[in-house]
């Protein structure tokens, strides 16, 4: 028997060990400036058949501002405040969503323009919400305690405002809507794509943790024709008699477009009698009848340049009618196609 040597060869496996640092750290800011910066007025036009007009909101914040610490929120030791980090540089601006003159709802959005977008955010009832965001590559820094004052490099750019209103709503005039909104800069500077937990900024910013404000939207409407909204009068000088109705004279009253735009009018009675057509209005104990020179009470044209309508008023005494004054009332209402 041959007895053969076995030969046993031990592998030394070295196992390594190694520090694992966490590289989920972050800072994460809200501020607001210590001097708020004045946003202008916002100008708005309208002529009388559209729904949408839109104006950018000058002013705003870019640059160094001195700053209050409203929101610190961080994660990881100072001794990593030199370790370059992504910053997320983000405004956020907040406003109403909705404002009324009278009873006639005023619709507002801010646009995605001028690299504003819609936050990753939910949307808070009654308020409209955009942000502004740029990245840059920046130390991680310290911790800043709550309520500190530093010089903050705030990004800001010039958002757009498109304000809706129904068709027709509002008579041509300027009118003067304050409109309340809130912002602030948010700073998230972070070494892993998350950063700071930030789905609960825009409720932050509307409960205090943000600069609320106010600018004025200064509406302009404009008609696509010219006309007047002075009184209208007809005057009647009646010697009663056997007539069945007694003609007033004739008022002249005036249109003008600019270029060719169809123009409704219509002659309403303001106080109806029983039984008469919408023209008519009581005039005393008599009714009077409003008329084109045509003896119709609607009028169809289209315009451009000037047209002059003739109206008159026709009264048609009863058997109370008696002598002395009387008066009546009606409505011209123009419409603009």
């Amino acid at each position: 028997m041959i007895i053969k040597r076995s030969f046993f060869i031990l592998t030394l496996l070295n196992l390594l060990c190694f520090s694992v640092t966490s590289k989920a750290d972050y800072r994460h800011f809200i501020w607001v400036v210590s001097n708020p910066v004045r946003m202008d007025d916002v100008a708005i036009k309208y002529n009388d058949k559209s729904v949408s007009a839109s104006s950018t909101m000058n002013g705003g914040w870019s640059g160094n501002h001195s700053s209050r610490n409203v929101y610190s929120n961080c994660k990881g030791p100072v001794s990593n405040e030199n370790t370059v980090v992504t910053q997320s540089k983000t405004a956020w601006l907040i406003m109403q969503d909705k404002v009324y003159i009278g009873n006639i709802p005023i619709t507002i959005s801010i646009d995605t323009y001028n690299g504003w977008r819609r936050p990753d955010q939910a949307q808070r009832p009654g308020y409209i919400s955009r942000v502004n965001q740029i990245l840059v590559q920046t130390p991680l820094g310290i911790c800043y305690p709550l309520y500190s004052t530093q010089w903050v490099d705030f990004h800001w750019a010039t958002p757009r405002i498109t304000v809706n209103m129904p068709v027709s709503s509002l008579a041509p005039g300027s009118y003067r809507v304050p409109v309340n909104y809130y912002y602030a800069f948010e700073e998230n500077k972070h070494t892993v794509d998350d950063g700071g937990p930030s789905q609960n900024v825009p409720s932050l910013i509307l409960g205090g943790a943000g600069t609320r404000s106010t600018f004025y939207l200064n509406i302009t409407v404009e008609s696509k024709c010219d006309f007047s909204s002075n009184p209208i009068p007809l005057v009647h000088d009646i010697t009663l008699g056997d007539e069945s109705s007694y003609t007033s004279k004739v008022a002249s009253y005036s249109v003008s477009c600019s270029k060719i735009n169809p123009v409704k009018m219509e002659l309403i009675g303001s106080s109806k009698p029983t039984g008469k057509g919408i023209n008519f209005t009581k005039c005393g104990e008599g009714d009077c009848e409003l008329t084109f020179n045509d003896g119709t009470a609607i009028s169809e044209d289209k315009i451009t340049g000037k047209k002059d309508y003739l109206i008159n008023s026709k009264y048609h005494p009863n058997d109370k009618s008696k002598t002395g004054t009387f008066s009546g009332a009606g409505v011209l209402r123009v419409t603009i196609e």
